[in-house]
């Protein structure tokens, strides 16, 4: 991990996001640390503290952060945007299926609106710069009967750090590749916020929109793919026939239709 005192990539600042995200309905509560093991960990550590609803919580570094597959997310200090949100109300299961494209839609929505750059959208959960990651989502949460108090975790390479750990070579890029300019953190912070305020009432009264649009913008129909296990092992290949309504990539393979819930999905 790097040092979060790092002068290239100033700090977060807590006071701007306090009062930028003020105005919200839904995502007006943030709460910045310097380091932390895990944002996730943390909001999963908050679920039962009346105020959490609708908590965003912010690091600068974190030592032991999350992703898909029991997956480590590196991410050198003060080089990415790492935040883990506690959603407003317990979510239905209807709407579970749909949490981690509608997530993925924000952040693109966001990125585009204060970076200017477009990055596209990977089966399930990824944002890209060509074939190279930029940023990730991580569902967690715990069910308790037909509802789930959820954490949506989100860590978006920003700056790229003046030394990239080895593991992120050729795997990982940094928005201010594409920018060509330094990306002010605390602004995308706040933009994703408000992409999230915006289209939170349409996630609960719709979920089966946010899995469509996220089909139709990821232009996944008629490709074809390679799904693969967390060690790289084959799994499935054939042409993507989009998404079934509860966010499985339906394959159509020589053996017939697959309909996929895991995996990583590479193009051929």
């Amino acid at each position: 991990m790097g040092d979060d005192t790092n002068t290239a990539t100033p700090l977060l600042d807590e006071a701007a996001l306090r009062e930028g995200a003020a105005a919200l309905k839904y995502f007006h509560n943030v709460r910045c640390v310097s380091s932390v093991d895990s944002t996730n960990a943390l909001a999963l550590s908050l679920l039962d503290d009346t105020s959490a609803p609708g908590l965003t919580i912010f690091a600068d570094v974190q030592t032991a952060g999350r992703g898909r597959a029991g997956r480590t997310w590196a991410s050198p200090g003060g080089a990415g945007l790492l935040m883990s949100t506690i959603m407003p109300i317990e979510m239905p299961q209807s709407a579970l299926p749909a949490l981690g494209y509608w997530t993925s839609l924000c952040a693109a929505d966001a990125i585009i609106d204060a970076c200017g750059v477009w990055p596209t959208l990977k089966w399930p959960n990824d944002l890209m710069l060509g074939a190279l990651k930029i940023a990730g989502v991580l569902i967690e949460g715990r069910t308790l009967g037909a509802f789930t108090r959820a954490v949506i975790g989100l860590g978006v390479n920003a700056n790229r750090p003046p030394e990239v750990p080895a593991d992120l070579e050729g795997a990982a890029a940094w928005l201010s590749d594409a920018s060509g300019s330094p990306i002010d953190r605390t602004a995308l912070a706040l933009a994703i916020l408000r992409a999230y305020d915006r289209r939170y009432d349409s996630l609960i009264a719709k979920p089966l929109d946010a899995i469509r649009e996220w089909s139709r913008r990821s232009a996944i129909s008629g490709r074809t793919l390679r799904v693969s296990d967390a060690q790289g092992e084959p799994l499935h290949e054939g042409i993507a026939r989009g998404l079934s309504d509860d966010g499985a990539l339906l394959l159509e393979t020589k053996d017939g239709p697959v309909a996929v819930r895991l995996g990583d999905v590479s193009a051929l």
